[in-house]
């Protein structure tokens, strides 16, 4: 019974990791207009990685909703290649931010609490999935 419960409550879960991806998806294509338009009025070379990465991980969150909504086994493994992609992010910024000497750079480079907290979301979840769905 209290088991049946939680799935339920994952499941409910997953209509909101659904429309978190949703937004996520939305936010890398304003990610990239605004980078293509800094880009052009500094006329300095688009940096695509971080449009890119919340893509990805928008893309990620999306899948991994829907398997949370259905309340499948595979959904584990999603959420795990979500896991790891976030890893992959902050291991790049890390030794990109090693790498620059200016102040400003090194600031651009620092990674958002939004970024941090989306990644211990993404933990606890997949930990909360495994023991519910295994």
């Amino acid at each position: 019974m209290v088991i049946s419960f939680l799935i339920f409550c994952l499941r409910l879960f997953g209509l909101f990791w659904i429309l978190g991806g949703i937004v996520t998806i939305r936010e890398s294509f304003s990610i990239r207009f605004l980078n293509r338009a800094i880009a052009q009025i500094t006329l300095d070379k688009e940096n695509h990685a971080e449009s890119i990465f919340v893509f990805i991980c928008g893309l990620e969150t999306l899948i991994s909703g829907i398997g949370l909504l259905l309340a499948q086994q595979w959904v584990i493994f999603m959420l795990l290649i979500l896991v790891f992609t976030q890893i992959c992010f902050f291991t790049v910024r890390f030794y990109q931010s090693s790498r620059v000497k200016l102040a400003e750079e090194k600031e651009n480079l620092t990674i958002q609490s939004t970024t941090k907290n989306a990644f211990i979301v993404s933990m606890a979840v997949t930990i909360i999935a495994f023991l519910l769905l295994f």
